[in-house]
Order: C-alpha cells, then sequence, then structure tokens
C-alpha cells in the first residue's frame, strides 16, 4: 500500500497536465474564434451598405431599410467604399477680407470615428488602397486662387494621392487625377496626360493630349491626330483613327467617326456600326443610344450644364439590335443598373426645347422591356446601388437640394429632407 499515494499523486498530476492542456487548447481555439469573429465582423461592417442622409444640415447615415446606423456633425458625405467614406465640414475662410463658406473633406470609417481629419479642398472615394485629394494653396506667389474679372473666386486645386492613414504619398501637383485601376491611373499635368502608378512613377514614358482611364486593359489615347487605344506599356494597340473614343466596359467601347457614334471590340474592329448621335456605357448588357437628338441647356441647381438631349431613346445590345425600341418624349435616358434605368421628361417643353428658359425635369425609372416601372416625380436621380436609389427633390427656396432614397418599387425607404 506504500505505493498507493505516489500512484494517486501521478494519476492527479496527469489529470492536472490534461486539464491544463485541454484548457491551452481551447483557449487558444477561443483567441482563433474571437480572431475570426472579430474579422467577420469587421468585413461584415465593411460591407455593411451605408446611405447618407442629411436632416437639419448635418450628416446621417442609414441602413437599407432607412433606419438611421448613426449621427455625425458633419455637414456633407459620400457613401462607403472600402470601408470608408468622405465627410465634410464647413468652415469660413477669408480671400482678400472676404468671407467665403467651403468645404474641408476627410474621411471616417463604419464606426463614426475620423480617420483622417477634414483638411482637403477635394477628396474621392479610395480605390486600390488610395484616394485621390486636391489642395488650394492660400498664401504664397504659387497661391492656387484669385479673382476673375466678374469678381467671382477662382480656385485652382493640386491634386494627388492619399493612403488610409491620410499620408500623401503621390504629390500634390497635378491639375487632374483620376482613381487607379489596375494599378495605373491617370494625371493630367498641364497639357499633357500621363499615366502613374502606386508610388506616382511613370508607368508610360510618352505623353498624350487627350487620354481616358484605362478599363479591361486598355485605355483611349491620343497625341493630337485622333483615338486610339494603347496598352499598359503606352503602345497603340488600336492604331488612332477616331474623332473621339470612350472606356471599354463589358468588351465594348464607344468610337466616333464622321460624327456618329458607334461600338467596337477589344480587336478594334467594329461591333455596332455609327449611326447613333449619342451613346452610353455598356451596362448589363445593354447601351442607351440617340437617335436625332440635340444640344440643350438644363439647371440642376447650379451651373447650366449643355448635354445632348431629347429626339428618341432606345437601348442595344452588345451586337447593336435593339432590345429596347427608340421613342419620343423623353429628355434623356441613362445606362442600366440592378436592373432598372433612370429616364428624364421634360414637362415644360415636351419634345423640343422650351422657347423660354430651361427645361423642366421630372426623373423616373424604366425596366429592360421598357416600361416604366418607377413613375416620373421626382426633380433629379441617381442610378440604383446596392437595392437603393438616391432622388431628389428641389425648393424654391434655399437650401433646397432635398435627397432621399427609393426602394425598386418606388417606395420611400428614407424622405427626402436636407
Amino acid at each position: 500500500m506504500a505505493g498507493c499515494p505516489r500512484r494517486t499523486f501521478c494519476i492527479m498530476t496527469i489529470v492536472v497536465f490534461a486539464f491544463a492542456a485541454l484548457r491551452a487548447k481551447n483557449a487558444d481555439h477561443a483567441a482563433q474564434g474571437t480572431k475570426r469573429d472579430q474579422k467577420e465582423a469587421t468585413e461584415a461592417q465593411e460591407n455593411h451598405a451605408l446611405f447618407p442622409v442629411w436632416n437639419g444640415g448635418k450628416l446621417s447615415y442609414i441602413d437599407r431599410n432607412g433606419q438611421v446606423v448613426f449621427r455625425t456633425n458633419f455637414d456633407g458625405g459620400r457613401p462607403f467604399s472600402g470601408g470608408l467614406c468622405v465627410v465634410g465640414i464647413k468652415r469660413r475662410r477669408w480671400y482678400e477680407g472676404r468671407p467665403i463658406w467651403e468645404y474641408d473633406y476627410g474621411f471616417i470609417d463604419a464606426n463614426a470615428s475620423v480617420v483622417i481629419e477634414p483638411q482637403f479642398y477635394k477628396a474621392y472615394d479610395f480605390s486600390e488602397g488610395l484616394a485621390v485629394v486636391g489642395i488650394v494653396r492660400l498664401e504664397g506667389e504659387n497661391k492656387d486662387w484669385y479673382f476673375n474679372r466678374w469678381n467671382a473666386l477662382i480656385r485652382e486645386p493640386k491634386y494627388g494621392y492619399i493612403d488610409k492613414s491620410g499620408e500623401i504619398v503621390v504629390e500634390t501637383k497635378y491639375a487632374s487625377a483620376s482613381s487607379f485601376s489596375s494599378g495605373v491611373a491617370r494625371v493630367c499635368d498641364g497639357s499633357r496626360v500621363l499615366y502613374i502608378d502606386h508610388s506616382g512613377q511613370l508607368v508610360i514614358e510618352r505623353a498624350f493630349l487627350h487620354g481616358g482611364d484605362f478599363a479591361e486593359g486598355l485605355a483611349p489615347a491620343s497625341l493630337g491626330d485622333g483615338w486610339g487605344y494603347i496598352d499598359k506599356a503606352g503602345e497603340f494597340v488600336i492604331e488612332p483613327q477616331f474623332e473621339s473614343a470612350r472606356e471599354f466596359s463589358e468588351g465594348r467601347a464607344a468610337v466616333k467617326i464622321d460624327g456618329k457614334w458607334g461600338f467596337i471590340d477589344r480587336d478594334g474592329k467594329l461591333a455596332v456600326e455609327p449611326g447613333f448621335d449619342e451613346v452610353g456605357q455598356v451596362s448589363e448588357g445593354v447601351a442607351c443610344v440617340n437617335i436625332e437628338g440635340r444640344m440643350a441647356y438644363f439647371w440642376a441647381k447650379g451651373p447650366a450644364a449643355r448635354i445632348l438631349a431629347y429626339g428618341r431613346w432606345g437601348y442595344i445590345d452588345k451586337d447593336g439590335a435593339f432590345v429596347i425600341q427608340p421613342k419620343q418624349g423623353l429628355f434623356r435616358a441613362e445606362r442600366f443598373s440592378e436592373g432598372l434605368a433612370r429616364f428624364a421628361v421634360d414637362t415644360k417643353g415636351g419634345a423640343s426645347p422650351p422657347k423660354h428658359g430651361y427645361p423642366q425635369l421630372q426623373w423616373g425609372y424604366m425596366d429592360k422591356n421598357g416600361q416604366t416601372a418607377i413613375k416620373t416625380r421626382f426633380d433629379h436621380a441617381y442610378d440604383f446601388s446596392q437595392g437603393l436609389a438616391a432622388v431628389e427633390r428641389w425648393g424654391l427656396i434655399l437650401p433646397s437640394r432635398a435627397k432621399g432614397y427609393i426602394d425598386k418599387e418606388g417606395n420611400y425607404v428614407w424622405k427626402p429632407t436636407w
């Protein structure tokens, strides 16, 4: 019996070590599980659809059901992109003794925490980890503003790129800049169009007189003797031969020949013969087209814009066959997004520009059969995204641009507020 206590001690020791090992294993699993849960929560948060709304002039964000997720003290903002979104705060600055209200822009995350303090004159969504920002130098010999002969303040911001910590990684020195796509971004240096990588280095040595963004591996570009398409080495893979050219989408790019628009494929061959006065980008397999349109001015609670409108609008497939026959009575039609396309009618001039003043537009949505899915009752409307579309109602006095959101049935998820 003398060995009994020894055996008992050994057994107890084994049990203790086994229990400790089991606890350690469970703790490790728990830690991994916690990290996994945190990661999933973060991903869910980053992918969560949040939409900006205004109430009493201040920015809030709602979910798809119209429920307020959080409120802020910011005066402006954009939808979330890549886990962050642009927000703005209105501040008063003095230009030669004159007070001017303008926005400073920064970024917040989906917890409403400020990630990058508002400090930029312009800021755009992140793409491939970088965001375009613009600054205006207010003082010194190289200041970026002046008053023109009509005594209007003119700003000439310089653009560059920041990372998600707010650090400037590409110097703010360009007259314009576009978001990165496939590792390349288009920038304008005075009269030259250049293409740079994430570090700001040139990826194409030669400069172009005109150029578009890279899409599907190609970018429209011109040296001054017509438009063609270049690859990322800067070589023309589709020789300059067009009066104008736009980016590729779903294997088709719009080109202008003899004053009319058609479409080419990636080999540069005509897929749709030129015969339209205006065309849109191919989206969801179809493109809007215009016949017999004319240039018209319209007013959108800002500077008047001049675009091609009226005539007959319809939709074609990638081979040029009409899927929605051209019809009159529309001021403008736009691309399809999530199965619906927005369109506008001129309630003042009808099928042609009004004799006096600007067109009075009402926007609605059509389905892929060309039938009205949501009646024209909005002063302005935007494409559907993540199940909702932003719409505006305008008042006669300022502040007058009230923004809300509708679902695909045309029901308000959030009634227009400002």
